[in-house]
């Protein structure tokens, strides 16, 4: 290797080198005592866990949410044959229970986005799909409640409510990992700026060094 070569040729042992060499070893060796700080100041998951919770109730609008509908859907294209009499036949199996929506979805839907996910699109919130489709899921009321076959100019849908959640603040359990994370990391960088400054602080320049590293690397550019 390079670095090899120029120890064979004692380059480490010039005096710019060796404080260049001086300057990374320092910076290397802060970086590991101050990620050692770190791990030492982490607190255990109660104190985060209380933490997340103390933010979460200290900004309730950052997670206020609007009107949902966590819904499935089958999509028959409107280009297939005779797809509306498809998308209502799929319904009326449903309506019988001879099958469970995931399982239609996944053999008779063509949405390749959700049809291997038994249909599931999520939570969706209004002025996210298509009109017809938007008022015909958001209309559902109960669990497992089926829309009539719904036109859009994707096809025909059939779509199954799984739950409706009103607007208003999300639940705490819902954002508490994300919480959790946000607060561990603050602690952290805390903790790293606490350490870090007072040797920032007390640090000098040194003209010499980077002068040297400077006129190093002009030559290599040349």
């Amino acid at each position: 290797q390079m670095s090899e070569r120029a120890v064979a040729q004692k380059i480490d042992q010039q005096p710019d080198v060796q404080r260049l060499l001086q300057i990374v070893r320092e910076r290397v060796l802060c970086d590991a005592f101050a990620r050692h700080q770190e791990a030492q100041a982490r607190p255990t998951g109660p104190v985060l866990e209380k933490l997340a919770l103390q933010n979460y109730q200290a900004h309730p609008q950052r997670f206020q949410q609007p009107e949902r509908v966590h819904a499935r859907h089958i999509l028959i294209p409107g280009s297939a044959t005779d797809a509306r009499a498809q998308a209502e036949a799929l319904r009326q199996l449903l309506l019988q229970q001879r099958a469970s929506f995931e399982e239609m979805a996944r053999q008779h839907s063509k949405d390749p986005g959700t049809a291997h996910k038994g249909g599931d699109l999520g939570f969706i919130t209004r002025g996210k799909m298509v009109a017809p489709f938007e008022e015909a899921a958001f209309a559902l009321e109960k669990p497992g409640q089926l829309s009539p076959v719904v036109e859009t100019r994707f096809g025909f849908h059939v779509i199954e409510l799984v739950e409706k959640r009103p607007a208003g603040l999300q639940p705490f359990d819902e954002v508490k990992a994300q919480l959790v994370q946000e607060a561990a990391g603050g602690i952290a960088m805390a903790t790293r700026q606490e350490v870090v400054r007072p040797f920032l602080d007390a640090a000098k320049p040194h003209p010499e060094a980077i002068e040297a590293f400077s006129a190093s690397q002009r030559q290599c550019c040349l």
